[in-house]
């Protein structure tokens, strides 16, 4: 731990005047997700310097978060309310641009893909280990049922092994915590994991992408949104239809009935 608790004291009261006290994406949330980082076996593996950027990133990465706003919006304005933070501001630049890179990775419509190219081995790896602190914390069943409460059924997935069978956890120290709640997926685990990466980011990219697409259309989202999330996954199944994996006809099955294409 870099941080001091006063000043991670100061941070909460800072995400409190900003939250829009949604039931999942709240300033509790963050720190739940910086604990875990803590908790996490590989986090002290870290250099200091990557070790506070993580920590920062933690607290910050869903800072603000509103329910209408795309997830790409939602994780700039995380990233600004960081900057403009006065326990924040004295941070070397450095260190704040690895921050606003580990929190963009976060994006949750690019679960299981390591999107974002990172400077070193320490910067990816503090990149997994926010990441598997953050959907880990739907293994808590109160947290699994706010979740649910914020989004409405089309994320009643949340809720059970389902979404860990698809969205493999990056670390080994956090698939361990996984498969301690879900026992059934430790032969899943081991198969994904060491079988074939291509096909498994694919399947995992698409089950998300078909999930905000029906998120958004029931949110009511602008055409301009419906049509970047929809080209965005039609690209995907045309990858899988020409790579002729064996889950393309279900999700195109599926894609037709949302969007009519």
């Amino acid at each position: 731990m870099v941080l001091d608790l006063t000043t991670v004291g100061k941070i909460e009261k800072y995400l409190n005047r900003y939250s829009n006290n949604l039931p999942y994406h709240n300033p509790q949330h963050c720190l739940n997700v910086y604990n875990r980082v803590l908790e996490h076996e590989d986090f002290f593996f870290l250099p200091k310097d990557i070790s506070l950027a993580l920590e920062i990133a933690a607290l910050f990465h869903d800072a603000g978060n509103r329910l209408e706003n795309s997830e790409r919006k939602n994780l700039e304005t995380a990233i600004e309310l960081m900057r403009e933070c006065k326990e924040v501001r004295g941070i070397p630049e450095n260190i704040l641009a690895i921050s606003s890179s580990l929190i963009l990775s976060t994006d949750s419509t690019r679960l299981g893909e390591r999107f974002i190219s990172f400077n070193s081995d320490f910067e990816q790896l503090a990149s997994d280990i926010l990441r598997d602190s953050d959907i880990t914390e739907t293994l808590d069943r109160e947290w699994a049922l706010k979740l649910y409460k914020e989004f409405g059924k089309t994320h009643h997935y949340m809720l059970d092994v389902t979404f860990f069978k698809y969205h493999i956890p990056f670390t080994d120290y956090t698939r361990k915590r996984v498969v301690g709640v879900f026992p059934e997926l430790e032969q899943v685990y081991t198969e994904r994991v060491t079988g074939s990466k291509i096909e498994y980011h694919l399947e995992d990219s698409i089950y998300q992408a078909f999930a905000n697409l029906k998120r958004y259309e029931r949110l009511g989202y602008s055409d301009e949104v419906m049509d970047n999330s929809s080209s965005h996954l039609l690209n995907m199944l045309k990858i899988k239809e020409k790579l002729g994996f064996k889950w393309y006809s279900v999700f195109r099955k599926n894609y037709k009935l949302i969007c009519n294409v």
